[in-house]
């Protein structure tokens, strides 16, 4: 790499005294490649080459940049650095002459405005302002606006300067034997120490595995069908079909890859996963596309409705998290972030190198595995995960959340929701309210919803695997995506806000599910019902704890109401009607509003449901009242009385 240090800027034009030379700079092995930036002015490249700068930094007076005239000037000059500050907008426009100042911080500090000196255990003896607490990042500003802006620092862990910087590149070659050794290590510490994870049992395997021992010599795996109650380590794999597979596994192929399977044959995200399920030192893969027959009606209804089992009980489960096809792979070299380089003083006064770059904010859920409905209780159901996202190799447990193999500038958000340890673990079940257990069941669905589905008949089974293992948990029945136990609660959901969402006529799901409705959900909470399920008639229930037959399935339903010809002149105009059948029809007269309960946030806001009649004596769902400050004030009016409604 070449060697920044070029100096634009004399004194006269920055106020600028420094005159460093950066020849001294020594090579840090494993740099981050390519983006590299050269060419920093005197006071950018003097921000960590003397000992008095790492004082300023980790002062609450910090290290004193240019004003906003002078980082112009250094910006125009070819500064990168300063281009980048400029860039921010990080100068008081009233105040141009108020310099930009950086102050260090360390990891999981708070307060920005806090300068290393006044926290506790501080050292002004110190040989070096870093030799205890490692910096992390600077925070920039003005001493007019404050802090604004935060850099991350990093350095590799071999290079000279890495005792006293906190951050390391993030690793970029997912498939090398860096990342399979803490792919082995993850797994091996879960299952030894992690006190929160289920405990190391060796599962019962699925009905059909992929064998892959000796793949790497051989070139072949095969089908392995289980024998009797046989019990092994095995992964599942996680992942995005994008379009149907060629060599899945038929009647006409089942034994001939009992035999063997030419893995070149194989689609690039098949093989990639063999790869690495034989670099952790597993023999046994659980793949969906050759582990279920996929002509066989049959053999479909069975291993789809053990998928949820083979997920939970699968020793780490492989997430191609990154490919949007089974034919992309998802072991490429991913892009390094672009970063500054900087001299840095050592200890005795060598100059090493640290790097400097953008935090890269992720929110979690944007992989394009994420997008797909059918692997979101994949996602949910498994206790160990190795994430291959877009970015880097991460690993994921009860204990650990998205843990990557380096802490770099590179920072994950929204992890989502976990399901309860009880799950994988009975001794390890602990109590949930009734609001608890909705809202973690509401997050769910919301989470589900939102994603992509092909057919529109599988929104309930994409999630009852999860439901499965939540009803043997609660001691509860799920009936078409609400439980039995809260079921009041649960009718509190409302469709997106575009027509194309809304209930399509067809019969899917009775109407008071969510199941009758395209697109995602989302849902009020109550903290108290006011209206009671007196019964629920099924045409069918399901041993498992999951009714999930939409036919001739109705509940009935008592509790305060209320018809539209009983709301006060405006009432229907002011608050939210969130309706199932078209956005802006006018509800009938006689629409009736049964009372659900009060917001557990505003007990002046009541949700309740919007019943149209639906002949026989029967009524269907149309919408729901929504939250809104003050609208509950209706259920104190004289008309309100109690009813008994049938709701198909």
């Amino acid at each position: 790499m070449a060697e920044p240090g070029s100096q634009f800027l004399n004194g006269s034009d920055a106020g600028s005294s420094e005159n460093e030379s950066n020849a001294s700079w020594e090579s840090d092995s494993e740099s981050p490649d390519s983006h590299d930036v050269t060419d920093l002015c005197n006071r950018c490249s003097g921000m960590f080459s003397t000992m008095e700068s790492l004082w300023s930094l980790a002062s609450s007076v910090g290290y004193v940049h240019y004003n906003k005239p002078q980082m112009k000037a250094s910006a125009n000059l070819g500064c990168p650095f300063c281009k980048h500050l400029v860039k921010r907008s990080l100068h008081n426009d009233m105040k141009p002459l108020d310099p930009v100042r950086s102050a260090a911080r360390k990891h999981d500090m708070e307060d920005v405005e806090e300068g290393f000196s006044q926290l506790e255990g501080f050292d002004r003896n110190w040989t070096h302002p870093f030799q205890e607490w490692k910096l992390w990042c600077l925070a920039g500003g003005t001493a007019s606006l404050g802090y604004s802006e935060n850099i991350c620092t990093f350095v590799d862990s071999e290079g000279p300067a890495a005792p006293f910087i906190h951050g390391r590149p993030t690793v970029t070659d997912v498939a090398g034997e860096r990342a399979l050794f803490h792919g082995r290590q993850w797994l091996k510490e879960c299952l030894e120490t992690h006190s929160l994870c289920p405990k190391p049992v060796t599962p019962l395997l699925p009905q059909r595995v992929i064998d892959v021992a000796g793949s790497k010599e051989s070139g072949l795996v095969k089908l392995h069908i289980r024998d009797g109650l046989e019990h092994a380590n095995y992964v599942a794999l996680s992942y995005c079909w994008g379009g149907d597979q060629p060599g899945k596994t038929v009647s006409s192929n089942l034994e001939e890859y009992t035999a063997g399977i030419s893995v070149a044959s194989l689609p690039q995200t098949i093989q990639d996963a063999i790869k690495i399920t034989d670099g952790i030192g597993l023999r046994f893969i659980w793949i969906d596309a050759f582990c279920i027959i996929q002509d066989s009606i049959e053999d479909k209804i069975t291993e789809i409705g053990a998928m949820g089992t083979v997920y939970k009980d699968s020793t780490v489960t492989i997430s191609a998290a990154s490919s949007s096809s089974v034919h992309n792979g998802f072991l490429e070299e991913r892009k390094s972030l672009p970063f500054f380089r900087f001299p840095f003083v050592l200890p005795g006064g060598a100059i090493s190198t640290i790097f400097l770059s953008e935090f890269d904010m992720h929110n979690y859920h944007t992989e394009p595995l994420d997008t797909r409905a059918w692997c979101f209780q994949e996602s949910m159901l498994t206790a160990r995960s190795l994430i291959f996202g877009r970015t880097e190799l991460l690993w994921s447990c009860q204990t650990d959340v998205l843990k990557p193999i380096a802490e770099s500038p590179t920072i994950y958000y929204n992890f989502g929701s976990k399901l309860p340890p009880g799950v994988y673990d009975p001794t390890k079940a602990t109590e949930f309210t009734d609001l608890e257990r909705s809202q973690l069941w509401n997050t769910i669905v919301d989470d589900c919803t939102d994603r992509a589905m092909t057919v529109s008949n599988d929104r309930l089974p994409a999630m009852t695997g999860v439901a499965s293992e939540l009803a043997k948990l609660w001691q509860d029945t799920n009936i078409i995506g609400l439980w039995k136990k809260n079921f009041v609660c649960e009718l509190a959901w409302r469709a997106g806000r575009q027509p194309e969402f809304r209930f399509d006529g067809r019969r899917r799901a009775p109407t008071w599910s969510w199941v009758s409705t395209n697109g995602p959900v989302t849902f009020t909470g109550i903290s108290e019902p006011h209206s009671v399920l007196k019964n629920v008639r099924l045409e069918t229930f399901s041993a498992n704890g999951v009714c999930d037959s939409v036919e001739n399935n109705e509940v009935v339903l008592e509790g305060p109401s209320l018809t539209i010809a009983d709301l006060p002149v405006g009432y229907v105009s002011k608050y939210t009607f969130n309706l199932q059948v078209g956005m802006k029809e006018k509800l009938p007269v006689d629409a009736i509003l049964l009372l659900l309960g009060f917001n557990h946030l505003d007990s002046t806001s009541a949700p309740s449901l919007i019943l149209r009649d639906a002949g026989n004596g029967k009524y269907m769902r149309a919408g729901l009242l929504d939250s809104g400050k003050g609208n509950g004030f209706i259920w104190k009016l004289d008309a309100v009385k109690h009813r008994t409604v049938t709701v198909i």
